[in-house]
């Protein structure tokens, strides 16, 4: 195959990922479509195709990531200027390499929704804080070794300031037991559960601007493994230290499978007196 250099050009580098996608049957001829624009016989107008699919398109993906992080960043300032505080809790559960994807995920988000059913959360929780909204955002790593691993990022608004240190118990046995059953073992206390103030939002970090491909990381987010496929597909004697072109292809297909209709992020505003708003007019990139 005829050596193919890195573009210099971001989104024709998105363009051509998505390409292989559909060369490797991932994604649909229409999908790969995405960013392009057509003009129809309407006068002069013009439109850009988009197909929607957050996690599996890089065009689409980095698209929503700047309107959702515009969103956050606006809403939990103007909130901690009208005196309120943020919360970030982050959940994990041990995982193993053959743990089915699929039923690993399922049963991550059924615990959390256990979780935030659970009268830790509902009675001692929501009203210490003095509750009025929160989002969450699941995150996926693949580790070469240990397979996906997940994340579940879940910011609080409320009124009051709270010592985390004195929650934090409460807060990991009502997980452990909301979790139990699912991944490979016992959450610990040290990783498994982590609560604190934060002043930014945790909002999504922007997105991922660099043409390149990554090699000897720890974890890979899915993007990562996009652009290892197309090295594979793209370059000549590609080679990674990490995943084989059929390892990044499967991976790849499981993850779209399973994310086609997940929420990138869901915020919930059903706290009462302090109203989120979904289309702040602030410049934010």
């Amino acid at each position: 195959m005829e050596h193919i250099p890195l573009p210099t050009d971001i989104n024709t580098f998105h363009q051509q990922i998505q390409e292989v996608l559909v060369d490797e049957g991932l994604i649909t001829e229409r999908d790969s479509q995405c960013g392009k624009y057509y003009s129809k016989e309407r006068g002069y107008f013009r439109y850009r195709v988009k197909c929607g699919n957050i996690h599996s398109c890089c065009m689409c993906r980095d698209k929503h990531i700047k309107k959702i992080r515009r969103e956050v960043y606006y809403n939990t300032n103007s909130f901690q200027q009208d005196g309120g505080s943020l919360y970030l809790i982050t959940l994990t559960i041990p995982h193993h390499r053959n743990l089915p994807f699929n039923s690993f995920h399922k049963g991550f988000t059924n615990s959390t929704h256990k979780l935030k059913d659970s009268s830790f959360w509902k009675n001692r929780l929501k009203k210490t804080i003095d509750y009025q909204f929160h989002y969450n955002r699941y995150e996926t790593l693949i580790n070469p070794r240990h397979g996906f691993h997940l994340h579940n990022h879940i910011v609080l608004g409320g009124w009051n300031k709270i010592d985390t240190d004195e929650v934090k118990d409460r807060l990991y046995d009502t997980w452990v037991n909301c979790s139990s059953g699912v991944g490979s073992g016992v959450p610990s206390y040290e990783q498994g559960v982590d609560i604190r103030h934060t002043c930014n939002g945790n909002y999504p970090n922007k997105p991922d601007k660099k043409i390149h491909i990554p090699f000897n990381q720890e974890t890979y987010t899915p993007e990562d493994l996009q652009k290892i496929l197309y090295g594979y597909k793209r370059i000549d004697n590609f080679q990674h230290n990490n995943f084989t072109k059929g390892e990044c292809k499967d991976l790849i297909d499981v993850y779209n499978k399973v994310m086609k209709e997940q929420h990138y992020i869901r915020i919930y505003n059903d706290g009462g007196r302090w109203k989120w708003s979904s289309t702040p007019e602030l410049p934010f990139s």
